[in-house]
């Protein structure tokens, strides 16, 4: 933050891409988290989960993306029987056994989580996916140009290439017009991410429950 406070702006033009802790107050190129939470949560539904559950960050509790898909949460969750509304893990990677510990208390038979990181964390604790529960994630590790099918995980990819162009673009576009500084009131773009099938959530897979 030091750094965005004490910066001379008025010099140059800028665009950001992607959301970090420290948000620079010019325009920004982003993927929307609550589109996609909402096709995670609809393509769980789709498959027969009754009870998904969700993972997120607790060192990002006092970022905005929490606040947000905490929110779409609770809208999304309105839907369902209450005793099928799975409360809300923050994760903290130091207390891994927390995390087990909310899985095996509230059986989800779909983890949706922010990265792939959590179901990494579930198959070294020992869980069987898919087969006690599969797993989607929010925010996919997609090394994928070359070989996206190498990545077990299902769920969804950014558009890293197109928020990149799209951010150019908008930088190119700013220096031919002598925009330069902050803008007064920053633009934020929030773009879709796509679905990519994987073996951590096959479709016709009907799971077990962890007690079985």
């Amino acid at each position: 933050q030091e750094f965005v406070d004490v910066f001379d702006w008025k010099h140059i033009a800028a665009v950001a891409i992607h959301d970090g802790y420290v948000q620079p107050p010019v325009e920004q190129f982003t993927p929307s988290y609550v589109h996609s939470l909402r096709i995670c949560w609809d393509k769980a539904l789709a498959a027969g989960s009754k009870r998904p559950g969700i993972v997120l960050f607790h060192e990002m509790c006092e970022h905005y993306i929490n606040f947000i898909l905490s929110a779409c949460t609770t809208k999304l969750q309105s839907e369902l029987k209450e005793s099928s509304r799975l409360p809300i893990h923050y994760f903290d990677a130091e207390d891994r056994k927390a995390f087990i510990g909310w899985f095996k208390k509230y059986k989800p038979d779909v983890v949706i989580g922010f990265n792939d990181y959590h179901y990494w964390n579930l198959l070294e604790e020992g869980i069987r996916i898919p087969e006690e529960a599969r797993f989607i994630s929010m925010l996919r590790d997609d090394d994928s140009a070359r070989a996206p099918w190498t990545n077990p995980v299902a769920g969804m990819t950014l558009p890293q290439n197109q928020m990149g162009m799209e951010a150019m673009d908008r930088l190119d576009a700013l220096l031919r017009q002598g925009q330069i500084g902050l803008p007064e009131l920053p633009t934020i773009h929030r773009l879709g991410s796509r679905w990519q099938e994987g073996a951590s959530f096959p479709a016709q897979t009907h799971t077990e429950s962890v007690t079985n």
